[in-house]
């Protein structure tokens, strides 16, 4: 399902990218938006998470190296705390 998952830009090449899915997609577009970056910085949106879109993911790291997966995190979970 090619549709659910898809990049936010039409960027050759970028510096950064972003690889996330539910409200950690949501988040890391409102935060690139309220920075002014949403024409620098592509998100590459995970909508299907299984089967995982490995082609679409390494195509997407290709043209943008480094990638960041944000992910969100509860309080008290022990990844927030490092």
């Amino acid at each position: 399902m090619t549709s659910l998952n898809f990049v936010e830009d039409g960027l050759e090449k970028a510096s950064l990218g972003i690889i996330a899915g539910g409200i950690g997609y949501a988040i890391a577009r409102d935060i690139i938006t309220e920075l002014g970056l949403r024409e620098a910085i592509p998100i590459l949106k995970i909508g299907t998470p299984f089967p995982f879109p490995a082609g679409i993911v390494e195509a997407f790291i290709e043209r943008c190296a480094p990638c960041v997966g944000p992910r969100r995190t509860e309080p008290g979970d022990r990844a927030s705390n490092t």
